[in-house]
């Protein structure tokens, strides 16, 4: 398993590949009725996503919840067998 660090590193590199950002500009990046940017970086995302994911938790446990699943994501973006990316 990679660590933090690594699968920053690459999910950062795989951000800055130009059909990554294309596809996350397109299908994932958070924007308002006006087509405005509401995240700044593929990190927002993955935490806004981790978020969500840990919304059905119990309010107490939803900070750690959301860090869990904020830091799945970013093992599995920085995996090199799957990337969450280009999906």
């Amino acid at each position: 398993m990679p660590s933090l660090l690594y699968a920053w590193a690459m999910s950062t590199a795989l951000q800055n590949t130009p059909i990554s950002q294309q596809i996350w500009e397109m299908k994932y990046r958070l924007k308002a009725a006006d087509g405005a940017p509401l995240e700044a970086s593929l990190d927002d995302t993955w935490r806004r996503v981790a978020t969500a994911l840990a919304g059905p938790e119990a309010p107490e446990a939803r900070p750690r919840g959301a860090q869990a699943f904020y830091q799945a994501a970013i093992r599995t973006a920085g995996s090199t067998r799957s990337s969450a990316i280009g999906c």
